[in-house]
């Protein structure tokens, strides 16, 4: 969702060949600018400067074999400027432009060509499973070599922790970027990546745990018991001021649920999703309007490793996670989140 704002222009100076109608003199009456390189997701441009006043301009503009699209500009005066723009595809677009130039004295004309080179733009991708809180490291890739990247870092009620500018000697697609201040969780993290030609792309990743009091169920049941609803009213809380404090961030809240080592791995596997169900519909019942995710993992993530048939509370567990992408990472080891209506 991240949009890249770059474009090269390389200025043409004056160079029209002088055509065959009444031409003023050898030195055109405008000068013109053209993007001959540029990003697929910015539009392609054509600016034309008076270096006198003029009462008309026509240009006429031929891709290949194409039609001829004409722009008319009825009056420029000296040092004024008007530009042209369009979208053109990924590759090599060659153009044929002829221009007329009118003013008091006569009509100057001219054409020449140029090519125009449309590039794909810069990809970013986020390894989420690889960020290493501890170690204070982000890996990426990128669909072209990077050469320098930006990292912020920001924690809980948006507090700057650090800033890390890297450079990187524009050989390799995977990179990493890594910072120092790792005693401070981050909550949100904007990473902005350039390539050698200028084009940048900037992603954010938003996580952030919520903590609770996780619910007691019933043995093998998965339904809210009356006395456990005010640990779930205390959570809305935290999630209302997470959400006013980020709210140019798009989030979204993941429930996962987890058990002990009672039971069989698929009924508790079985048992966790429904649980965790239970609570996310509960939040999207109550007044939290963003999208709302659950899954279950079972026995598959102990936050206390016991043995087969071993009864642990701590085990039977619930984490609510405020994200911006679905969570991956050692405590997520599958992504089979499934979204409340």
């Amino acid at each position: 969702m991240n949009r890249i704002h770059w474009v090269v222009v390389i200025t043409m100076v004056a160079l029209l060949a002088p055509g065959a109608v009444e031409a003023l003199a050898d030195t055109p009456p405008l000068n013109y600018e053209v993007t001959l390189q540029h990003m697929e997701d910015s539009p392609a441009a054509l600016r034309i400067q008076a270096v006198v006043d003029l009462q008309k301009v026509e240009i006429k503009l031929t891709k290949g074999r194409n039609k001829a699209v004409v722009h008319q500009i009825p009056s420029l005066k000296k040092g004024e400027s008007k530009t042209f723009e369009w979208e053109e595809k990924v590759g090599l677009h060659d153009f044929t432009m002829e221009i007329s130039a009118v003013n008091a004295e006569g009509t100057w004309a001219g054409s020449t060509t140029f090519r125009i080179e449309t590039l794909a733009a810069l990809l970013l991708d986020v390894d989420l499973a690889g960020i290493d809180l501890s170690q204070g490291v982000v890996p990426f890739a990128t669909s072209r070599p990077a050469v320098r990247a930006e990292l912020e870092l920001y924690g809980d009620g948006k507090q700057l922790i650090e800033q890390v500018e890297v450079t990187y000697g524009g050989t390799s697609r995977k990179e990493k970027i890594a910072w120092k201040n790792v005693d401070v969780l981050p909550v949100l993290m904007r990473l902005k990546v350039y390539d050698a030609l200028g084009a940048w792309r900037l992603t954010e990743v938003f996580r952030l745990e919520i903590p609770h009091t996780d619910i007691v169920f019933d043995t093998a049941a998965a339904s809210i018991r009356d006395d456990q609803v005010p640990h779930l009213e205390e959570t809305l809380a935290p999630i209302r001021e997470a959400l006013r404090t980020f709210d140019d961030i798009s989030i979204e809240l993941y429930i996962a649920g987890y058990t002990d080592t009672v039971g069989s791995k698929q009924a508790n596997l079985e048992l966790s999703e429904r649980r965790a169900k239970a609570i996310a519909q509960w939040f999207r019942q109550n007044g939290i309007k963003i999208p709302v995710y659950y899954q279950g993992f079972g026995e598959s993530v102990l936050a206390v490793p016991t043995p087969d048939e071993t009864p642990h509370e701590q085990n039977r567990r619930a984490v609510y996670v405020l994200s911006n992408a679905k969570p991956q990472s050692p405590d997520f080891p599958t992504s089979n989140w499934k979204r409340i209506p």
